[in-house]
């Protein structure tokens, strides 16, 4: 790989499956690979390089010019976007993740071989509980405490958390987060650690049973409002 046009120092090498430091540097993604997905936020895959400056992201000639707006515009440091300007619209989201339980979990909660349309939520309990109205209080807990988890999200004022847990496969419950607030930015991010948070707290409601409880398949569903809209569907 080449150094950045920026003098960055790191080189990184564009492969199909992700990014392979060529360097050796000491920029963050100078270990392993990035998400196959970076590809479309960073550039068009293909046969070419990439610096990044150090110690943090972005390349001043590269990535802080480009899409990546919690980039400062020095490309060395990470920051908080100003939506002071921005006037209040209606923003929406939905997300969504899947938690996969095994034979043993399924058996401990008596749904083993039962019918999907047999079984009743309500009746999911464990040592320590209820377990879809606990899953539900936490999603809406953790979806309120989103600008405490994830450090450059803003505080929001959110009208709305609905959080919904259903069997969607005879071995998996599926988490769903919708989220709508009256704000400056989107509400993407609360719907993600809400659904996130929920299946957390299915797993920790049923973990006695199984260690081998899989939390999965997190993503957006879609989003209304702001800059432009996104559907999944």
């Amino acid at each position: 790989g080449r150094l950045c046009e920026g003098g960055c120092g790191v080189g990184l090498r564009w492969e199909p499956q992700g990014v392979t430091s060529t360097t050796g540097g000491r920029g963050v993604f100078a270990q392993g690979r990035v998400w196959p997905a970076m590809h479309r936020l960073l550039g068009r895959p293909g046969a070419h390089s990439l610096g990044l400056a150090t110690p943090m992201v972005g390349c001043r000639r590269g990535l802080a010019s480009g899409t990546l707006s919690h980039v400062s515009e020095d490309g060395r440091l990470a920051k908080m976007v100003d939506v002071g300007s921005k006037v209040p619209t209606r923003r929406e989201a939905t997300a969504r993740c899947r938690v996969q339980l095994p034979p043993e979990t399924l058996e401990a909660l008596g749904v083993a071989g039962i019918g999907l349309e047999a079984r009743q939520l309500e009746t999911l309990t464990s040592s320590k509980g209820p377990i879809v109205s606990t899953a539900i209080l936490a999603g809406v807990m953790g979806a309120k405490k989103t600008s405490d988890l994830i450090p450059f999200c803003h505080p929001l004022s959110l009208s709305a958390i609905d959080v919904d847990v259903a069997w969607v496969a005879t071995d998996e419950l599926g988490v769903t987060c919708s989220v709508r607030a009256e704000d400056r930015t989107g509400v993407e991010m609360e719907a993600l650690t809400g659904a996130s948070v929920a299946a957390l707290a299915i797993y920790d409601m049923l973990k006695a049973s199984s260690h081998d409880i899989r939390i999965g398949d997190l993503a957006l569903l879609r989003k209304a409002g702001g800059a432009r809209d996104f559907s999944r569907d």
